[in-house]
């Protein structure tokens, strides 16, 4: 797969049941999102797991966010208490290994291809390893224009990816304000290598350029 220049990626995750109705929207006007999940969450009788106020899709929904052409992604078996990074090695790759194959047995075998870290807490270490076992791995936004964020696909840089963190209070006005500016951009230089000659273009347009008598 080939990224297109300028990509626009929805992500949501932790499987809450309001992504019941994200996917349909989704569905509903020819489009396809990624939903991360943990399964540690998602209980094995159908009902429906409750914490915090919060209620988690069961595998029944699950699988239909798999029939309407949604992709599923790990979170880790159970949010590995929200930071990875305090995690030693045998750990990592239990969370990494165990979450797809608990995702695979529990729907129709479905493997899934990406990863999503929680609470945005990684490493170059964890990225390394990530791919191991994923072809994407990637991180949650929490605010508008974050780019802290790695998404990582095979060779593909995604450090200029531009992160926009969207919850039940965005209108479609703010989404469009947010997102147009970005697709009718020709140059975008953020500035933020911290070393180097190159300053990389974010717009999409691979209009990179040279640093010289700075």
């Amino acid at each position: 797969y080939i990224f297109p220049k300028k990509p626009v990626i929805l992500t949501s995750d932790d499987g809450k049941i309001g992504e019941v109705n994200m996917s349909a929207y989704l569905k509903q006007y020819g489009m396809r999102g990624s939903f991360a999940i943990y399964p540690a969450v998602i209980n094995l009788d159908g009902s429906l797991y409750k914490s915090n106020n919060k209620t988690r899709m069961n595998w029944t929904y699950i699988n239909q966010l798999i029939s309407d052409g949604m992709e599923i992604c790990s979170h880790t078996i159970d949010h590995a208490g929200d930071n990875m990074t305090a995690l030693n090695y045998s750990e990592r790759q239990r969370q990494f290994d165990t979450s797809r194959w608990m995702i695979y047995y529990n729907t129709s075998g479905y493997m899934p291809k990406c990863f999503v870290f929680p609470s945005n807490e990684y490493n170059s270490t964890l990225q390394e390893e990530c791919l191991n076992y994923y072809d994407i791995c990637t991180g949650p936004a929490y605010a508008y224009n974050d780019e802290s964020i790695p998404y990582n696909y095979n060779n593909y840089d995604g450090s200029g990816v531009v992160r926009i963190a969207i919850n039940n209070a965005t209108s479609l006005q703010y989404f469009k304000d947010i997102i147009v500016p970005d697709l009718n951009r020709t140059l975008s230089l953020r500035l933020n290598e911290n070393s180097g000659t190159t300053a990389y273009d974010s717009s999409g347009n691979g209009n990179t350029g040279a640093i010289s008598g700075a």
